[in-house]
């Protein structure tokens, strides 16, 4: 994997961590404050009105404005967090509310996004994050573990290196691979076939030194036979690039 990839599965795996941290830390923070908080049931008696800009167009958002009376018979008015494009919630509709019982300023609705909505929001900011970041982990694990397994227990071919080229199609973020090409002439049908190596970063002409390179496949390939289709699959041979330094 190129530096930059990598920088960017590291910053990908950072912003998961953080977001779905974060929702986390406001699951437990709303779970402990429902737990030690007391109950009212508040009232709306207005809606506070705004003009958003959202997607390039001006919104009008609607929040109920809630008043509910505390134990100790404080009146208490706050604004809701969450709105609507119009009036849905009506004037004189009841809300169940939790609020601090030492500052009774500090309130939350009775609803899925009055108690979760921070949760809720952060998790799906970063679950997707995390959930890129650690398939493309597990992605290069299982490759890597793979090429080794053949390397170690597999059959192997020897090829003849054709050419040294970059390949645009594979391209990342404007960075173009090189990748070595060898060919391998089937004895029992004359057929040729031409093998490609993993996405290379860095110009490996210069470490070329041989006309040769092994390929490694499955052991219960017939080479006379399952080449051409082994060909088909890049994922299920390993060229044997170990003479390229680690960059």
């Amino acid at each position: 994997m190129k530096r930059s990839s990598k920088r960017i599965l590291i910053i990908a795996l950072l912003i998961g961590f953080l977001f779905m941290g974060i929702s986390v830390w406001s699951a437990f923070d709303t779970i402990d404050f429902v737990r030690t908080s007391k109950v009212a049931i508040g009232t709306i008696v207005d809606h506070n009105v705004t003009e958003e800009r959202d997607n390039n167009r001006t919104r009008t958002v609607y929040r109920p404005i809630i008043t509910f009376k505390t134990a100790e018979g404080k009146d208490v008015v706050f604004v809701s967090g969450s709105g609507s494009e119009g009036a849905k919630d009506e004037i004189g509709q009841t809300q169940k509310v939790y609020y601090a019982a030492d500052n009774p300023e500090n309130v939350k609705e009775s609803s899925i996004f009055g108690l979760w909505g921070a949760s809720i929001v952060t998790g799906a900011i970063g679950l997707p994050f995390l959930l890129a970041g650690l398939l493309a982990i597990g992605s290069m694990h299982r490759r890597k573990k793979r090429e080794q397994h053949l390397f170690r227990n597999g059959q192997s071919i020897t090829a003849i290196i054709s050419e040294v080229k970059r390949s645009p199609d594979l391209a990342e973020n404007d960075h173009i691979p090189w990748q070595i090409f060898a060919k391998w002439k089937n004895p029992a049908t004359s057929e040729e076939i031409t093998f490609e190596s993993n996405c290379i970063w860095f110009d490996p002409t210069p470490y070329v030194k041989s006309e040769t390179v092994r390929i490694y496949f499955p052991t219960n390939v017939d080479t006379h036979s399952s080449l051409v289709q082994l060909f088909e699959d890049p994922d299920s041979y390993a060229m044997d690039t170990h003479f390229l330094p680690q960059k």
